[in-house]
C-alpha cells in the first residue's frame, strides 16, 4: 500500500507555525525560512512536521540528524521510511512507501492551458486537447509529469517533453507506475513507484494527535 497523508494550513496558525519551527535544528529551520511567503513557509514546515508524526506513528525513534537531501535537493530519512512532499495551495501532502517514489498535487486553478502544455510530449499534449475539460486534464498530466521526475530524481530539470506520462508503466532505467487521483474536488494528486498498488489518502489535522 502507498500512503499519502495530507493537512492543510488554514488550521496553522502562525503562532503555531513559530512554535513548532522553534522545535526543529537551526540549520532545518533556515531551510524552511527560505521562502518568502508564510504561506510557503508554513506548507514546508508541516510537510516535514507529517513526517515525523508518520515515523513515530509507526513506533520508530526520529532523529532530525538523520533528514538528508539527495540530488535535485530531495530529503530522505536515513533508516526511516521512503517519502516524498508536495503542496498546493494551502495543502501539503507526503506519501510513503518501502521503496522509492515521487509525489505531485497541484490545485485545478486557472490557467494558461495551451502556455503550460506546449512544453509537454506530444501525446500528452493531445490528451488534454481532446479533453471536454482541458484545464483539469492538464493538472492530471502536470501531477503525473512532476511525480515521476521526483520519482526518479531529476526534478523539473529533465526536460518535460522527453517521457509521455501517461503511458502504464513508463519505461525508464526501471519499470514506473503512475496513479493518480481527485481530491477535495479542486486538487489532483499523483504518486509515481516501481509497484502497483492500492493508494489510501487520509487527512491529518493539525495539531498532530
Amino acid at each position: 500500500m502507498i500512503e499519502i497523508w495530507y493537512s492543510n494550513i488554514d488550521y496553522f496558525s502562525e503562532d503555531a507555525y513559530l512554535e513548532g519551527l522553534s522545535r526543529f535544528p537551526e540549520n532545518l529551520q533556515q531551510e524552511i525560512e527560505k521562502p518568502h511567503s508564510i504561506l510557503e513557509r508554513k506548507l514546508k514546515l508541516l510537510g516535514r512536521m507529517l513526517v515525523r508524526h508518520y515515523e513515530i506513528s509507526e513506533g520508530r525513534d526520529f532523529s532530525w540528524e538523520n533528514w538528508k537531501l539527495g540530488s535535485f535537493g530531495k530529503p530522505k530519512m536515513e533508516g526511516g521510511t521512503q517519502f516524498n512532499i508536495s503542496h498546493a495551495g494551502s495543502v501539503v501532502a507526503v506519501t510513503f512507501a518501502d521503496d522509492e517514489l515521487g509525489l505531485d498535487i497541484e490545485q485545478d486553478a486557472s490557467v494558461e492551458v495551451n502556455r503550460i502544455s506546449k512544453f509537454l510530449h506530444p501525446l500528452e499534449r493531445e490528451f488534454i486537447e481532446k479533453s471536454d475539460d482541458q484545464r483539469s486534464s492538464l493538472f492530471y498530466v502536470r501531477t503525473r509529469k512532476e511525480a515521476y521526475l521526483k520519482a526518479i530524481g531529476t526534478g523539473l530539470q529533465e526536460k518535460l517533453a522527453e517521457t509521455n506520462c501517461l503511458e502504464h508503466p513508463v519505461q525508464h532505467d526501471k519499470r514506473w507506475f503512475i496513479q493518480s487521483e481527485r481530491m477535495m474536488m479542486d486538487y489532483w494528486v499523483s504518486v509515481c513507484s516501481q509497484k502497483l498498488r492500492e493508494i489510501e489518502i487520509k487527512e491529518v489535522k493539525y495539531p498532530f494527535k
